[in-house]
């Protein structure tokens, strides 16, 4: 079924409490809480601050009123150019197409600036295929723009459950299932009878999965290039009196639809108003083109990039006594900006891996540790211009060894290679080092008596020692004991030796 009409503002209506919804995102960042969102919700100075500061209105350059004059939205991607959507233009030229940045209040403030060029995108072709497939444009300015750009959804789709099976930014940066898009813009917040803002109005609601959305558009919905947001009267646990429910409406067409970024803590375009039915949240879902699918787009023209991200944590995904799995999240980072980890020894301080380990999030192997160390993990991007800051260390215990060493041959027995009156050279096997052995310890008692340490040596390899203080031609039993670092013996087969006479 094809739209019935373009999104040429926020109806919102229904009821959201938006203070719950965005596990993570700062309190300021949402409508009051609690608030009842019906027929759009003011965008108030702390909600300007957060996140709407880039949305901007395109007006008739010809009308010097800018609320007769606005007709659709977009957003400052660059401090010289405005993203929106293509149908917004028609066949208007650059000339007769003005941005107003820097208000909320299409009757008070803000600036008016020029616009030098329209960039379609190649492929935005009404006529054929998917009306509104590719719907995005790009707008030169002439000179900055007095707002902060927003920044960009860069990841490719995801497959999500909870986002629409591509509808996210991709795992592990997806947005939670509570979790909601907002649009904002000053289209219609009443259809019948048509009613504009003058104040910006914003809205939250759920991302709608692809096949929903594909069942009510059918080939019109392009699933790998739109995504659908809203919530269907229908679908409210009571009815309002309007009867419609939370979707965007004519005259929002080009603003933005955000999510908020939990890892690099801030909110991102996901998509571009674009279509929806003529009765705003009522038989259809809205539709935007997808942000992340058109990057390719918007990078050709506009001097972007996702930027440094850092990475947000470095933690042991698994541990034996041995070695531990590190495991990194750094969702987002870009492809120049690889992630290096660090991994230290508590004791020594010794870096035991340092190393570049690939973009985005991810774990490594890491082992020849000592069980029961505490081992100290960080990461951090970079390499091209620089570099993130370390994340904050963590620290990790590894769990003790139970398991003893194991030797090699003859069950660990001693080999004397050179006896004298007073003292035997003694040669001990090497223990199996999976146990990390630590050192062994050679130990001698008279017949009848107690073993007492006659040499201690560190180290894992095999060796000789020297045991002194014995009585001339007189036996002796000899033992060698394998001490791990886990503190766990071994004691290797005793045999008895007699010194020279």
């Amino acid at each position: 079924m094809a739209p019935s009409r373009l999104l040429t503002s926020i109806l919102a209506c229904g009821l959201l409490a938006a203070g719950a919804l965005i596990p993570g995102a700062p309190a300021h960042a949402e409508p009051q809480a609690g608030a009842r969102i019906v027929n759009g919700v003011d965008v108030d100075a702390a909600s300007w601050e957060a996140r709407w500061q880039p949305t901007v209105a395109l007006v008739t350059a010809s009308d010097p009123d800018n609320a007769s004059a606005q007709f659709c939205g977009g957003t400052v991607i660059h401090p010289r150019w405005v993203l929106t959507a293509a149908h917004c233009l028609g066949g208007r030229t650059a000339a007769a197409v003005q941005v107003l940045a820097g208000t909320t209040d299409l009757t008070d403030g803000g600036q008016r600036l020029t616009v030098t060029e329209i960039i379609r995108h190649p492929s935005y072709n009404p006529g054929v295929g998917a009306e509104f497939d590719h719907d995005v444009a790009l707008l030169r300015l002439a000179s900055d723009a007095p707002v902060p750009a927003m920044p960009l959804a860069w990841r490719a789709p995801s497959v999500d459950a909870a986002w629409g099976g591509g509808a996210g930014l991709g795992d592990p940066t997806a947005p939670q299932a509570d979790q909601v898009a907002w649009a904002a813009g000053w289209g219609l917040t009443e259809v019948a009878p048509q009613t504009f803002p003058d104040i910006l109005q914003e809205v939250g609601s759920p991302v709608i999965a692809d096949a929903a959305c594909a069942a009510g558009y059918g080939p019109e919905f392009v699933a790998s290039r739109m995504v659908c947001a809203s919530i269907l009267a229908s679908e409210l646990p009571e009815p309002l009196d309007n009867g419609l429910g939370h979707d965007a409406c004519s005259g929002d067409s080009g603003g933005p639809l955000i999510v908020y970024h939990p890892f690099s803590a801030q909110w991102v375009q996901l998509g571009i108003t674009s279509f929806g039915p003529d009765e705003c949240g009522t038989a259809l879902y809205g539709a935007y083109a997808k942000v992340p699918a058109l990057i390719g787009f918007i990078t050709q023209h506009v001097p972007i990039s996702p930027g440094r991200i850092a990475p947000t944590q470095a933690f042991v995904a698994r541990d034996s006594p041995v070695a531990l799995r590190a495991a990194w999240s750094a969702p987002h980072t870009r492809s120049d900006m690889p992630i290096r980890l660090h991994v230290r020894d508590s004791v020594s301080g010794q870096l035991v891996f340092n190393a570049r380990v690939g973009t985005g999030s991810g774990a490594r192997n890491v082992t020849g540790l000592h069980p029961g160390r505490v081992y100290l993990l960080r990461a951090r991007a970079e390499g091209g211009p620089g570099a993130s800051p370390w994340t904050a260390e963590s620290a990790h215990r590894l769990p003790r060894d139970r398991t003893p060493p194991t030797f090699v041959r003859n069950r660990g027995m001693v080999v004397v290679t050179r006896r004298a009156r007073t003292a035997l050279r003694v040669g001990y096997p090497a223990a199996r080092d999976n146990h990390q052995v630590a050192g062994y310890i050679v130990q001698v008692r008279p017949r009848g008596g107690r073993f007492r340490n006659a040499g201690r040596v560190r180290g894992a390899r095999p060796g000789q020692v020297n045991v002194t203080r014995l009585r001339p031609g007189t036996a002796y039993q000899l033992r060698v004991v394998a001490v791990d670092a886990s503190g766990n013996r071994r004691f290797g087969r005793a045999r008895i030796v007699s010194t020279a006479r």
